[in-house]
């Protein structure tokens, strides 16, 4: 059985992304996916530290696009304030990515005056290619702004509600079971009996966003995020992401939960 992945940071793991030459660094071995690496004939992470859940969505229908036999997925859905744009200046797609905690006790307008965005590719050449340019500059400028006067946090949800659905649907129609789970509550769709949801912060969601969360099968989720799973063993004070320990408790979780669910 081979093991699929994808994320953010707290799947492929914090710190440098790139080398020298530009390429993607390989996926910590202190990861969740790698400590639980022995009970899988392979594992594969195609998380990227900064991704977006538009990278997730599509970097997952192409590794599904091939015929893939006996494999198994979990997806781990991130934060639904980034994105990706395809750059026609390099013909790559760039993640868009806020530079800001979400916090939930802060209002929307709060929220989107304190977001700041930088951008990455996959491929780390074309970054410095990129900023070099006249439109580099006006791209940052161009998402701040959108958060700020555009798009409103109802949009941003109404996205991710499509991607989960798209993705729920792909992954059903090539027979792949999978699990969904999230980084943490802020955008978790499984069972929340401890943390804050979407539905709490200020603004409430539209008919249209209940109608997308109506169609999708919250079942398919993990428990909880997996900011729950590793408790408060994180980076430092600093840095929320799971440090080594917190890491081997959302492996224990995830392995434990894809028994529950017969997909081992």
């Amino acid at each position: 059985m081979i093991l699929y992945t994808n994320g953010c940071s707290f799947t492929r793991g914090h710190g440098e992304v790139h080398n020298t030459e530009g390429q993607l660094n390989p996926p910590a071995k202190y990861v969740w996916a790698n400590q639980i690496r022995n009970h899988f004939d392979d594992v594969i992470i195609s998380a990227l530290a900064g991704g977006s859940n538009d990278r997730i969505l599509r970097t997952t229908m192409e590794y599904f696009s091939k015929p893939r036999q006996n494999h198994v997925a979990v997806i781990q859905w991130t934060s639904p304030l980034r994105y990706e744009v395809y750059v026609d200046l390099v013909k790559d797609w760039a993640g868009v990515c806020n530079l800001s905690q979400t916090n939930l006790t802060q209002s929307v307008k709060e929220q989107s005056k304190n977001s700041k965005y930088t951008v990455h590719f996959d491929n780390g050449k074309y970054i410095s290619k990129f900023k070099k340019t006249t439109a580099y500059k006006n791209f940052i400028s161009a998402a701040e702004n959108q958060t700020l006067f555009v798009k409103s946090f109802n949009d941003m949800f109404v996205q991710y509600y499509k991607n989960v659905f798209l993705l729920e649907n792909f992954l059903k129609q090539k027979n792949i079971p999978f699990m969904f789970t999230s980084m943490s509550y802020f955008g978790h769709l499984g069972s929340n009996p401890n943390g804050m949801s979407f539905d709490d912060i200020d603004n409430r969601p539209t008919k249209y966003e209940l109608n997308l969360k109506k169609s999708l099968d919250l079942s398919l989720w993990s428990k909880q995020p997996l900011t729950f799973y590793m408790d408060k063993n994180k980076v430092s004070d600093t840095d929320g992401h799971p440090n080594k320990l917190g890491h081997k408790l959302i492996g224990d979780a995830i392995l434990r939960e894809m028994k529950q669910r017969g997909m081992l």
